[in-house]
C-alpha cells in the first residue's frame, strides 16, 4: 500500500478533519443543553449512552481501515529523539498552551453560563453551535495560505492574540 500525506495537503486536510470534528461536537454540544436544561437522571443516563454507542460506531469504523505497518525512523535512538529538537520542544509546549482555548469553550463556557449567569441552560449547546459554525465555515478558509512551517507559525503567531482578545471578551461577558 503506498502512502501519500504531506506536502502541500497538510493544512487543508487538518483543516477539514478540524471542521468535521468540530461540526460532530456541536452535535453533542446541543444534545447536552438540552441534557442540561432537562436536568434529570433519565436525560443524563440517556446522554451517556448515546455517547457510549458513538464510540462503538466509531471503533466500528475503525476496524474497518487498513492495517499499516509503521515507517521506519530514520534514526533508532530511544523514543525520547524529539526532546533533543529545541525548536519542535518549543512549538510542542506554545501549541499546547493555544489548544486550551478549545477546552474553555468545551468545559469552562458552558459551566460558567449554567452556574453563573442567568442564561438558560439551553443556551449551551447554541452558543458551541455558532462557534462551530464559524470554525467548519471559516477554518478551511483562513487556512487556504499556509503551505509551508514558516508560514504556519507566522499564522498561529496572529491567531495567539486573537484568541487572548476573544478569552477576555468571554472573561467579561456576564
Amino acid at each position: 500500500m503506498i502512502r501519500r500525506f504531506g506536502g502541500d495537503e497538510v493544512p487543508k486536510f487538518r483543516s477539514c478533519l478540524r471542521s468535521v470534528a468540530m461540526l460532530a461536537g456541536t452535535f453533542g454540544a446541543l444534545a447536552a443543553g438540552a441534557v442540561v436544561q432537562i436536568g434529570s437522571d433519565l436525560a443524563y443516563c440517556a446522554l451517556v449512552f448515546a455517547n457510549a454507542l458513538t464510540f462503538i460506531g466509531s471503533a466500528a469504523v475503525l476496524v474497518k481501515l487498513p492495517k499499516l505497518q509503521p515507517l521506519p525512523s530514520p534514526r533508532e535512538e530511544g523514543r525520547w529523539i524529539a526532546l533533543e529538537d529545541k525548536p519542535y520542544v518549543a512549538f510542542a509546549v506554545l501549541d499546547g498552551i493555544m489548544w486550551i482555548q478549545s477546552e474553555v469553550l468545551s468545559f469552562a463556557l458552558p459551566l460558567w453560563v449554567v452556574l453563573h449567569t442567568d442564561a438558560p441552560r439551553w443556551f449551551v449547546g447554541p452558543a458551541i453551535a455558532v462557534n462551530t459554525l464559524m470554525v467548519v465555515f471559516l477554518q478551511i478558509r483562513t487556512s487556504r495560505g499556509v503551505k509551508s512551517s514558516t508560514v504556519a507559525g507566522r499564522a498561529t503567531r496572529r491567531a495567539g492574540p486573537a484568541f487572548l482578545i476573544g478569552k477576555t471578551v468571554i472573561a467579561t461577558a456576564s
